[in-house]
């Protein structure tokens, strides 16, 4: 008698729970060169090693592409503030292999949202759409954390990000981490 059949509600089960949405569904990872290149494309940069970071798969893992693709689609525009190169080692928010949510493994992003597709037109932290910008950041793919810092940083702002928010430390920006 073959049982395999068995489990798969109970493998489904286990992924489901992963994903912290019951409205998310997971897309097939795409880490070609091509994917990372249209995104890459769509994003504003401070630094110049942000952008090759992006291109890089031993830099950005695909997961953290997969999201930065979403909310690309969404209409965001996003500025990154820091990426791998730019960052610390942070793995102490995430010390167990293989690190996720964390830059210095290519598993998170800072980045602030612009109002436009024009770089430094940054969204006024304190208005409906940057909270909102927070829910749909939260229904990322593979999401698994919102870092809030500076005049993020606020208790309406943090009550949108959801249950994977924490205070990030540093100057203006949001931390998003995510997972296998």
């Amino acid at each position: 008698m073959d049982l395999s059949n068995l489990f798969k509600p109970f493998i489904w089960l286990e992924k489901f729970a992963r994903t912290y949405s019951y409205s998310k569904t997971l897309p097939t990872l795409d880490g070609s060169a091509e994917t990372r290149a249209w995104v890459a494309a769509r994003l504003f940069y401070q630094d110049s090693t942000q952008k090759t970071d992006i291109l890089n798969p031993e830099k950005t893992q695909t997961q953290l592409i997969a999201a930065l693709q979403y909310l690309i689609k969404k209409g965001y525009f996003l500025e990154v503030t820091a990426a791998n190169s730019d960052h610390h080692d942070d793995t102490d928010l995430n010390p167990t292999a293989p690190y996720c949510g964390t830059h210095h493994h290519g598993w998170a992003l800072d980045f602030w949202p612009l109002n436009t597709a024009k770089s430094g037109d940054y969204m006024d932290a304190g208005i409906h759409n940057f909270r909102q910008f927070l829910v749909d950041l939260a229904q990322c793919p593979f999401y698994m954390q919102t870092g809030l810092a500076g005049e993020a940083y606020t208790a309406a702002n943090m009550t949108a990000a959801g249950n994977g928010a924490f205070q990030d430390d540093g100057g203006d920006h949001i931390h998003i981490g995510t997972q296998q």
